[in-house]
């Protein structure tokens, strides 16, 4: 997925493809940021799949890839306002600055700061000197 809006400058383009592959690999698999609801509770999952069903973890899957995972540690590491304006704009929007924005709910020019600032911190978490 290309990322729309302005083109970013300096080494925040660096990180900006890894972030767009984490958003795309979180969204796939269902990952969420620490703190989430999950997607089906226990209930449902008893409704559906009966005792002995709901107590398996289901799908077996994949541990995620080593690049992600330093994307994924390094953005639990932001501060709460960073951290929800990059998770709003790269997983749950997929790059849609304005509905991420509007999910944000303190307007654009607050969002654009917060998910700059977390940019920022990532490129100096992520990047070697």
């Amino acid at each position: 997925m290309k990322r729309r809006g302005r083109p970013l400058i300096g080494l925040e383009a660096a990180i900006d493809p890894d972030l767009i592959e984490w958003g795309e690999y979180a969204r796939k698999r269902g990952h969420g940021l620490p703190r989430d609801w999950p997607e089906e509770t226990s209930l449902a999952k008893f409704i559906r799949e009966g005792f002995h069903g709901a107590g398996q973890s289901g799908r077996g899957e994949q541990p995620m890839p080593d690049r992600l995972l330093a994307v994924d540690i390094a953005i639990a590491q932001l501060p709460p306002r960073p951290r929800k304006a990059v998770d709003l704009f790269y997983r749950k929007h997929a790059c849609n600055e304005k509905m991420a924005a509007f999910a944000f709910g303190r307007g654009n020019r607050w969002f654009r700061m917060c998910l700059k600032e977390g940019r920022r911190t990532l490129t100096a978490i992520l990047l070697p000197n």
